[in-house]
């Protein structure tokens, strides 16, 4: 396997060589003029004071969760619908938008050329990813990356792969498939080398041993934050959480019992015994760990058998009744708790799904490149429905938007049609990645964050802080509508996994 780790550089507009194992520095939010603001026509304050006037409505939740299936048509015409600037001879972004090169090919599977440069014959290769398979990888890896707790853990990524080879014969330009990573932080070191070793599984390993091995690394990385999921006595709480206190996962399983016999009758005797069995085995496994001393074989254990549950045909029936009952205070719980497990179970899900990916797709996983966005610098913020809240910050999927719109469009990659996140979209980046119009917005879990800004950036071609523009006063103008219609909401859960039910035996 070959596996490539951009320079920040690329990620960056500057000549800069840094280091990609080093922690960077944040890159400056603000840097345009006031006459070439993306804000120049819609002023931030108002926009962000009709944020703050929606969030007082609505507890800050302007919409309900929701998930979305995946569109029906071509999925490249995601990209080609979407402006994208083009280049001039300079090779600097113009300001004209322009349908990205071979999207018609792509989507019927054939292959278009053209010439580099150099004069070399190049060629185009189909996607060999579905729009499905992409949108799940991308969010696979960034559940994986987030290792950390909070909003400003959450992580997102795209997946492209390489379109162009030269002649007949040579090998793939560059790398088969390309990551790119972000969050509002910087994604860790430690992180970094985590990732890079799971692509390097998935291409060196035995297909008969992969499996084992990733699942061993992940919940190896992995091993606070499933301790907390767990609420186990055994995890070290942050700062901000050690006044909190909420009794183990383990003892949620009480509630989660006891509400089957009101939900199943005499005549399903069988089927009632059978589920209690299977939710008591794992309630037992959970309480057991807490005075276990190999911590990590335990996890593992854990992992998968919240994998065997939440995939468990008896289990997928009764998240339905519970769905369809009154929502009372005790069914709320055991939804909660259902759905706790099923953030558990997927990191086994995920390692399934990755070892299947690279040996259905195994020369495009053979070698990859991983390219870890910098952050954004926090601006003081003035304005804001929390009063914790003191800057902005620019969330993760905002800033893939924006590296993906600085790209050459005729470069080695196809662009990306997903982004992928550790968590649901918020309300702010849902509406802008659906108003920006190039990637699918696969769900939001509807709560608002006014403390979300867009970069205002000098670098920005006209076409793209066009579009910026555009894009910010659909999204003010949903915000109105909204507005009028409000509804209070209690706050959402910010992630879901949607197992329970989704995979056939």
């Amino acid at each position: 396997m070959s596996l490539y780790l951009s320079s920040l550089s690329e990620a960056l507009p500057t000549e800069s060589d840094s280091d990609p194992t080093t922690f960077p520095r944040p890159r400056p939010t603000v840097t345009a003029s006031p006459t070439s603001s993306i804000w120049r026509d819609l002023p931030e304050s108002v926009f962000r004071q009709h944020v703050v006037d929606l969030e007082k409505l609505t507890n800050a939740v302007p919409v309900d969760a929701q998930a979305f299936p995946m569109p029906s048509s071509s999925p490249d015409a995601l990209v080609a619908n979407a402006a994208a600037a083009t280049t001039d001879s300079d090779g600097e972004a113009g300001a004209h938008p322009a349908v990205h090169t071979g999207v018609t090919s792509e989507a019927t599977g054939t292959q278009d050329s053209y010439r580099d440069f150099d004069g070399h014959h190049l060629h185009f290769h189909a996607r060999q990813l579905t729009l499905a398979a992409e949108q799940r990888l991308a969010d696979d890896i960034a559940y994986l990356v987030a290792v950390g707790e909070g909003a400003q853990s959450v992580a997102a990524t795209t997946v492209q792969e390489s379109r162009t080879r030269h002649g007949a014969g040579e090998q793939p330009q560059n790398a088969g498939l390309r990551v790119t990573i972000a969050s509002v932080d910087a994604i860790q070191p430690d992180s970094q080398a985590f990732l890079r070793s799971v692509f390097q599984l998935l291409s060196a390993a035995p297909r008969a041993k992969k499996l084992d091995g990733l699942l061993d690394v992940v919940v190896r990385h992995h091993q606070t934050r499933l301790l907390n999921r767990l609420r186990s006595a055994k995890w070290k709480k942050p700062i901000y959480l050690s006044r909190t206190h909420k009794k183990p996962l383990y003892a949620d399983f009480t509630n989660l019992v006891h509400r089957v016999q009101f939900l199943y009758t005499k005549r399903e005797m069988v089927v009632r015994t059978q589920l209690e069995g299977e939710l008591l085995a794992l309630a037992n496994l959970l309480e057991a760990f807490e005075t276990e001393t190999n911590d990590h074989e335990k996890l593992v254990g854990i992992v998968r058998s919240s994998y065997d549950l939440c995939t468990s045909p008896l289990v997928a029936e009764y998240l339905e009744r519970l769905q369809a009952g009154r929502a009372t205070t005790q069914i709320q719980a055991c939804l909660k708790t259902l759905r706790q497990l099923e953030k558990i179970a997927a990191y086994y899900r995920i390692c399934q799904t990755l070892t299947g990916l690279s040996h259905s797709h195994a020369k495009t996983f053979d070698s990859v490149e991983l390219l870890f966005l910098p952050p954004f610098e926090a601006v003081p913020l003035t304005l804001a429905y929390q009063p914790w809240a003191r800057s902005t910050h620019v969330h993760a999927e905002v800033i893939l938007t924006i590296h993906h719109d600085l790209e050459k469009p005729d470069g080695p990659w196809h662009k990306p049609r997903c982004l992928g996140a550790s968590k649901y979209f918020c309300y702010l980046c849902f509406l802008f990645i659906r108003h920006h119009g190039t990637y699918f917005a696969a769900n939001t879990h509807g709560a608002c964050y006014d403390q979300w800004t867009v970069p205002d950036l000098a670098d920005y071609p006209q076409s793209v802080a066009n579009h910026y523009r555009e894009v910010l006063r659909a999204m003010d103008a949903e915000i109105l509508t909204q507005t009028r219609d409000a509804v209070w909401r209690p706050e959402p859960m910010t992630s879901r996994e949607n197992l329970i039910g989704m995979i056939e035996e």
